[in-house]
């Protein structure tokens, strides 16, 4: 199998995986509600709802990659010790 074969077969299982597990959009809403906040454009309980699904989908993210990894430490072990390097790093 070539090189290009396998990029080809990756890099869309690549990209799910890092949509499903980086909620961006969430943290973005939740940073644009809180400057609205601060200026007085809204109110706090606003700022607490978005902030609270934020944190919720950044939690359901976390377990399930958790969850994929633990399924996937038996065939890929490289995977898991990647995962724990860059916990260590940050």
């Amino acid at each position: 199998m070539s090189v290009n074969i396998s990029q080809l077969l990756f890099a869309p299982l690549s990209l799910r995986e890092v949509s499903q597990g980086i909620p961006c959009t969430s943290a973005l809403n939740s940073q644009l509600v809180y400057d609205l906040w601060k200026k007085g454009q809204a109110s706090q309980e606003d700022y607490k709802g978005v902030a609270r699904l934020c944190r919720e989908k950044i939690r359901r993210a976390k377990a399930e990659l958790e969850l994929n990894l633990a399924a996937a430490v038996k065939d890929n072990k490289k995977y898991f010790f990647k995962y724990i390097s860059r916990k260590k790093e940050s």
